[in-house]
């Protein structure tokens, strides 16, 4: 019997990387890790053994998109000292020096400055707004192959109803992706950033919908993306070698 995973594995557009290789051979920093974490920058979290993130992990790994399932979980820092992330409790800021200080980061920073910080303001609005639910579902299906392309939907603009109806969800990694999409779609953000980017499209930065993006998935994407960068490996608000 012909093995569909392993042909859709073999496809140019997938790529499989080593969990061991993420946790003890981490990737060299495209720029220098100096300075603190910046509003905008994309934060995924490795693996930090608890029993869910081995669930995420291992399911990541045993699927489609189980490009390096060290890395179960990703948020939003809103400042050196903050990250925005999704948890069983909704949206919320957490410290990274206080209650998050035992997790492991990996950082990507996107090189237009103005989008990152419009990012940033857009996970501003939706903690504005209300509660968010945690959607437990929309995770598990984000290791699905997706065929779902990203769109101008004025997204931030509908979501902020329904968040105040208390019918709004997310999950970790969509959430990073909802900031940064709505951001491009939000005062035409693309066309405001410059010669360099004055023939860019939405799909230059992210090219499906942001509930297809799982941490592994999105993590692959940023690493092989022109637009974003690997800053380094961050813990308890300090670069770290390993």
């Amino acid at each position: 019997m012909v093995n569909i995973i392993s042909i859709l594995k073999s496809n140019p557009n997938y790529k499989v990387y080593s969990y061991l290789k993420d946790v003890y051979s981490p990737p060299k920093p495209t720029i220098p890790a100096t300075g603190p974490v910046e509003p905008g920058d994309i934060m995924i979290k490795m693996n930090d053994k608890s029993l869910l993130n081995i669930g995420i992990s291992l399911f990541e790994s045993a699927t489609f998109t189980g490009d390096h399932a060290a890395f179960s979980h990703a948020g939003l820092a809103t400042s050196g000292a903050q990250i925005a992330e999704m948890s069983k409790r909704g949206l919320e800021n957490h410290n990274l020096a206080g209650e998050n200080s035992a997790y492991t980061y990996d950082v990507f920073r996107c090189q237009f400055r103005q989008l990152a910080l419009a990012a940033a303001e857009v996970n501003n609005a939706l903690m504005k707004a209300g509660h968010i639910n945690y959607t437990v579902m929309g995770a598990g299906l984000s290791v699905l192959p997706s065929i779902v392309a990203s769109h101008n939907i004025g997204r931030l603009q509908s979501a902020i109803p329904k968040i105040e109806a208390g019918k709004f969800d997310l999950f970790c990694s969509e959430h990073v992706v909802f900031c940064y999409i709505a951001a491009l779609e939000k005062n035409n953000t693309i066309t405001q950033l410059g010669d360099q980017a004055k023939n860019l499209k939405m799909h230059d930065f992210f090219d499906r919908e942001p509930g297809h993006y799982s941490p592994s998935y999105l993590y692959s994407t940023l690493m092989d993306h022109k637009f974003f960068q690997y800053v380094g490996r961050s813990r308890g608000s300090h670069w770290v070698s390993s």
